[in-house]
């Protein structure tokens, strides 16, 4: 890359715009996004946090001696459906009766910092690693609706030797038609 401003553009899958009042989940929880959904987002993604969340996912395998799932918030600006992510930070979280909790202390610590210094960016979703979204993937996604109604989700997949470097990588926007199933 020839510069640190260097934005990716991509055409962003959404999950979730279809007329179903919930979720599916498919084969066993492993998918949940909505068969034939076509994007309408334009998303630029900056460089930055793809090697955000690399680093943050390959220091806690490092540390842990296996691959770890991780979780952060994405930042940036969203101006109607045209989303620019500019940066990340690391989301501390616990795992309690098999489900994942986000620290909100944590999270509202983190969001005052970065808005001394980035004033202009708000929360615009979040970010984990693995493959295809999952039943998971859906209860945390709850939580951040509680921070933002709409937030982006980014998968990454640290594992996928198919996909093309800077060409392709996969971003999810839920779309809870059902408002009791927040």
């Amino acid at each position: 890359m020839s510069s640190s401003k260097e934005i990716t553009e991509m055409e962003v899958e959404t999950a979730g715009e279809s007329a179903k009042t919930s979720m599916d989940t498919t084969e066993g929880d492993k998918n949940v996004m909505a068969q034939g959904a076509v994007g309408s987002v334009t998303c630029s993604l900056h460089p930055l946090v793809i090697m955000n969340i690399s680093e943050h996912w390959t220091r806690e395998r490092a540390q842990e001696g296996a691959a770890q799932q991780v979780i952060g918030a994405l930042i940036g600006k969203q101006k109607g459906r045209d989303v620019e992510i500019m940066n990340s930070f690391e989301l501390v979280f616990s795992v309690i009766g098999g489900d994942i909790i986000i620290d909100r202390d944590y999270y509202n610590m983190k969001e005052q910092q970065f808005k001394q210094v980035f004033s202009d960016m708000d929360f615009i979703g979040w970010y984990t690693t693995g493959d295809a979204p999952n039943a998971m993937d859906i209860k945390v996604h709850k939580q951040m609706c509680e921070i933002n109604e709409s937030p982006i989700m980014l998968k990454l997949n640290p594992f996928d030797k198919n996909i093309e470097v800077g060409k392709q990588i996969m971003l999810w926007s839920f779309l809870f038609l059902d408002q009791s199933a927040r």
